[in-house]
């Protein structure tokens, strides 16, 4: 479920908890109830934007696939193999793109994310009907890509942000601070406490007695993305 006026379907992959946000200095539970609730909360604000009609999440989790279906989010099994860019080109074959519905993919590693930052980037890609997306502040990688009628060209990974330039794809100007604040480690956990978590990461984070970091002044080292968070 999503707004009655949105049309957009937004795609967030998710990975397996036991694979994800393995850069988190904490202990492995830990670890997993941050990346289940980075995914959770992202998926919730997503449902609750104005443009969005349809939430898909492509996840083999099965805590995932359960938490976002409570939610009222639909779940999807990934095939093929379990780089990200495959697996979204995957997933977009079989969500039917040709379609032209309006279309997004979103990472799931974005505690602080706000719906109005949603509304802004698709309400910027209905208004001028290209290709746009969302550089992270860490300078480089990409947390938002969305086009009006589809024709999404997947390539998230190392300086992803470039490389979705390099196929026609517009970047965004705005400031955004939620939606380019991207999780991988504690200080960029930090700036998103600064920001504002959303309420299950910062359940989650209280319960750590996480002391904030100064916000960080180099980009974190970014290796090659696979499946969502």
């Amino acid at each position: 479920m999503g707004s009655p006026e949105g049309d957009f379907r937004v795609v967030v992959p998710v990975k397996e908890l036991r694979h994800a946000k393995t850069r988190l200095e904490v202990d492995e539970a830990t670890r997993h109830r941050l990346a289940l609730a980075f995914a959770v909360d992202t998926v919730e604000v997503a449902l609750g934007a104005r443009w969005v009609g349809e939430v898909v999440v492509l996840t083999r989790d099965r805590q995932v696939a359960r938490e976002v279906g409570r939610l009222g989010a639909r779940s999807m099994r990934p095939g093929g193999t379990r780089e990200l860019n495959s697996e979204l080109r995957w997933a977009l074959r079989r969500l039917g793109v040709g379609s032209r519905r309006p279309t997004a993919v979103l990472m799931a590693d974005l505690p602080a994310l706000r719906a109005c930052e949603l509304d802004h980037v698709l309400g910027d890609a209905r208004a001028g009907g290209d290709v746009v997306f969302v550089e992270d502040a860490w300078g480089g990688g990409t947390t938002l890509l969305a086009g009006p009628s589809g024709g999404l060209v997947p390539r998230f990974g190392g300086r992803s942000a470039s490389r979705h330039r390099e196929v026609g794809a517009r970047g965004v100007r705005l400031e955004l601070p939620g939606l380019r604040c991207d999780v991988d480690d504690v200080r960029s956990l930090s700036a998103a406490v600064e920001h504002g978590l959303n309420p299950r990461a910062k359940s989650v984070v209280e319960a750590m007695s996480l002391e904030p970091h100064t916000r960080p002044t180099e980009a974190p080292s970014r290796g090659r993305e696979r499946m969502g968070a």
